[in-house]
């Protein structure tokens, strides 16, 4: 069995602080597509027609998914 000593903790810690913004930001993006996805793209029937607040709405909010990539 490996010895675990301070060096291999403290690669382990490095490892997690490198991927805990990298996780923020895919949980972000991950987030706004939902709600794009529930409150936007699956506006079903003719007559439920976006309104041109909402589709501004949509428009930056799959900006901001495209800036988090």
């Amino acid at each position: 069995m490996t010895q675990l000593n301070e060096e291999h903790f403290e690669v382990i810690d490095r490892n997690k602080a490198k991927r805990y913004p990298e996780q923020k930001i895919k949980k972000a993006r991950d987030t706004l597509r939902e709600i794009l996805k529930t409150h936007y793209y699956d506006i079903k029937g003719p007559e439920i027609i976006p309104d041109i607040i909402g589709s501004r709405v949509a428009k930056k909010l799959e900006d901001l998914v495209g800036y988090l990539k």
